[in-house]
C-alpha cells in the first residue's frame, strides 16, 4: 500500500493506513532532511520491527517496538 509517497509493506499481520500515517510522521519528524521512501511493519506478539529506507541515503533504519509497556497498555492496538 501506499500512505502518501511512502511504500508500506505488513508482514506477519494487519496494520491500518492510519497507524501506518502516524509511524510515518514519527519518522519525519525526526529525520527532517531526508526523504523517507519505504518502511516495512513486521508484527509478532510482543514487537512490532519497523524497517524503513530513505532516498539517496544507503542505508536502512531498523526500530524494535514493544506492544506492551511496563504498565500494560498497548502501543498499538488492533
Amino acid at each position: 500500500m501506499l500512505v502518501g509517497k511512502v511504500r508500506v509493506i505488513v508482514e506477519n499481520g494487519l496494520l491500518s493506513a492510519e497507524k501506518a500515517q502516524y509511524y510515518i510522521e514519527k519518522i519525519e519528524k525526526h529525520f527532517k532532511k531526508r526523504t523517507l521512501t519505504q518502511i516495512t511493519f513486521i508484527l509478532s506478539d510482543d514487537h512490532m520491527d519497523l524497517r524503513y529506507s530513505f532516498e539517496n541515503f544507503p542505508f536502512e533504519c531498523i526500530r524494535r517496538i514493544s506492544l506492551h509497556t511496563e504498565n500494560g497498555r498497548k502501543a498499538i492496538v488492533s
